[in-house]
């Protein structure tokens, strides 16, 4: 992680140009993208009726 501040990321958001350091790149754009989507997937896995629970969503927390 240390060499990835020297780095320099480029992608398109929608319409915009984001230019980040990599440091900046995995805080600020890549891993709340990455929960964004994982919440929507649990989201849309519960709505199916698929039996999940807050244990499967964060692996913290345990259930009898």
């Amino acid at each position: 992680m240390q060499a990835a501040e020297s780095l320099l990321v480029t992608d398109i958001a929608g319409e915009a140009e984001v230019h980040l350091s990599g440091n900046r790149f995995a805080h600020e754009y890549a891993l709340p993208n990455f929960f964004f989507h994982l919440c929507m997937a649990y989201a849309i896995l519960r709505h199916e009726d698929v039996p999940l629970g807050e244990a499967d969503f964060d692996g913290f927390h345990l259930y009898r």
